[in-house]
């Protein structure tokens, strides 16, 4: 019989790290997509008397699911994209609260979120917002604003890149996964694997319409800093505002940041 050859123990042990890194890859590959998309699938709330339930599907056919708020003799059409988790039914109050003062709106469900079918990623998000705004177009008949809260803001932003909104409004924003990363995750460098590009910094100076930041001062989640960059890299015109104290999942629905939004659309063309 021939005898087996054992290999050196730096080549082994090469092999073990070899495969130790793959295995990490590909959890983390597999984790990313979870922890950028948290969606639930129940809604957490009935649908509300003012609304009524949209059915329509994105460019590749995949259904989505959407709610309207109409107000009589809209002074501005909203369409919110909202943040990583939860669906719409988490954001029926916000809406109501826009529709009684004045403003209608659409909120949607990304794929895989609520009543969409689908499972979400990047490319889906953003197709879904453009099949959105178009729907929000046909339901109100007028020019549509874009309202991006935290991961929405990336949707929103390609929206104002394409000239599809006549304002965009950013709650929250980060400027793209890279910096995300380094501020979450644990081990410096991580962030280069990432497949998932949310690049807000590289569009945000393509935009075609007038802009609003809004940011909580005191944000646990997405720095002040990043908000700030945001902003410094956006073409004019554009405002600011910083919220005192305010925190990632404060309310916009009074202060100084419903102020900023009622002037914002008061001043739209």
């Amino acid at each position: 019989m021939d005898e087996i050859t054992t290999l050196p123990l730096w080549i082994r042990l090469l092999r073990i790290l070899a495969i130790l890194f793959c295995a990490f890859l590909l959890f983390g590959w597999w984790l990313e997509r979870r922890m950028v998309f948290i969606p639930s699938v129940a809604w957490d709330k009935p649908l509300p008397d003012e609304a009524e339930e949209i059915e329509f599907a994105s460019a590749d056919g995949t259904e989505l699911s959407g709610v309207w708020f109409p107000a009589e003799e809209a002074s501005a059409v909203l369409l919110h994209c909202h943040g990583n988790a939860g669906n719409i039914s988490h954001r029926f109050h916000v809406a109501r609260h826009w529709q009684d003062l004045g403003w209608s709106v659409f909120l949607f469900d990304y794929r895989g979120y609520g009543r969409s079918h689908g499972k979400p990623t990047e490319e889906g998000m953003i197709a879904d917002a453009r099949a959105a705004i178009a729907m929000a177009r046909r339901l109100s008949g007028n020019d549509v604003v874009a309202y991006g809260r935290s991961l929405g803001t990336v949707p929103a932003v390609v929206l104002a890149c394409e000239g599809e909104t006549v304002g965009l409004i950013l709650d929250s924003p980060f400027l793209d996964a890279q910096a995300m990363a380094r501020e979450i995750l644990p081990i410096p460098g991580l962030g280069k694997l990432l497949r998932i590009g949310l690049d807000n910094s590289s569009r945000i100076g393509s935009i075609t319409c007038p802009l609003l930041v809004l940011h909580g001062e005191e944000d646990e989640m997405v720095p002040l800093e990043q908000a700030l960059e945001v902003h410094r890299l956006a073409p004019e015109p554009k405002r600011l505002v910083v919220i005192p104290g305010g925190r990632h999942n404060d309310s916009r629905q009074s202060g100084v940041a419903l102020d900023a939004v009622r002037e914002f659309l008061a001043e739209l063309p």
